[in-house]
Parts: C-alpha cells; structure tokens; sequence
C-alpha cells in the first residue's frame, strides 16, 4: 500500500536495515492494526467491482459500509434496485471522492434480509492523513515501546526530576485519535436511523 519511498517521506527519516527487510510484514501489521481501529480495512480501489453481503434492520435506511468509489449495484433479497432508490454518501457528503454508505429513500421493512452491495471496494488514492497514520505504525514496530526516559522537566530547589517515560502506544492515542475518529465506523450502527414517514419498504 504505501512504498519505501513513500515511508521515508511521511516519516521524515531513512528506514533502517531492518525495516527495509521487513517492510511486507510490518506494512501488514501497521494495516491490520489500524483496521482494528476503523472497523474495516483501508485499501486501494482496484477497478474491479465485487459483491458484498449486509444484514438490514427494520426501521432503519442507511447501510455503513467500507469505503468504495463509483457508482454500486445493490441488490435487496436479490433484486436489484433502481439509483434513484438510494444514495450514495460519504458519511454525510454527497459530493466526496469515495463513499461509505448507502441511504436508502425508505426505511427497510421487516422481511428484508439483506443487500448485496457490488463495488469497487478501496480509495483511488489513499487519504494522505491515513497514509501518515500507517505510516506511524509502521514506525511502532521497530521502536521501543518501553518509554524515552527523556526529561520533561526538573526543579532546581528541592531537587526533582520528571521523566517523560511515555510509550509509543500513547504518543500515538494523543497525536492520531482526530485521525482515526475521522474515518472510524466502529460507532456506527450497521444501518442507521433514517425518515420513518413511510413504515414500509418501498423497494
């Protein structure tokens, strides 16, 4: 997903030795960690659009989904509904370059099991604050995690000393939490509440 050059630019350093032979598996657990903390897996689109299934809940209209870009099919208990049945947004934008949602114009009747949503599934490039956040995990795992021991801060006069005996895991919460509250689903219902004027579906 993100190359040795592209490491080095966000990170602002040469990748050491050992990052360099183990650039595949660190990548692969920076991405694996970072998708526990979104609650889907970030990915580049392919151009290849591929099925996936969502369960429905009555009463409710919009499906969260992993990021896709372009145009869907959707298909509800296998019939495949008309565009101008749903939208398409990105959380709450209409207008993004990627999307994680489909609103549906009514909300789902109780005899609806599920949709099957074809896509291209992945941005067409990958957010440049997510890549720096990959990145930064990438860093984790080849950084010792125990604490600097750096001094944060001394008094002269009855002598102390504080140390700044952080972990990266901390330092990473603190300075990426706005990142990853940003594009986190692991808030999100499945399916959210939507317009409850019509109770039935109007598929």
């Amino acid at each position: 997903m993100l190359t040795q050059a592209q490491l080095e630019s966000l990170l602002n350093r040469t990748l050491t030795s050992a990052e360099v032979t183990n650039l595949s598996l660190y990548l692969e657990i920076a991405i694996q960690q970072l998708s526990a903390l979104l609650c889907f897996t970030p990915e580049k689109a392919t151009g290849t659009a591929v099925a996936r299934l969502y369960e429905t809940r009555e009463g409710y209209r919009t499906i969260f989904t992993a990021p896709f870009v372009g145009t869907p099919v959707v298909s509800v208990d296998g019939v495949v509904q008309e565009v101008d049945t749903y939208s398409v947004r990105q959380f709450d934008n209409l207008n993004g370059t990627w999307f994680n949602s489909i609103v549906f114009k009514s909300f789902i009747y109780r005899d609806i099991d599920t949709v099957s949503i074809t896509a291209d599934w992945g941005f067409t490039a990958l957010p440049s604050d997510l890549s720096l956040v990959i990145a930064n995990l990438f860093n984790m795992q080849s950084v010792n995690n125990s604490g600097t021991g750096k001094v944060k801060s001394k008094k002269i006069e009855d002598f102390s000393i504080t140390y700044s005996d952080v972990s990266e895991e901390e330092r990473f919460n603190t300075q990426y939490s706005g990142t990853i509250a940003k594009y986190s689903l692991c808030s999100q219902s499945n399916v959210q509440h939507g317009d409850v004027r019509y109770p039935y579906w109007r598929g």
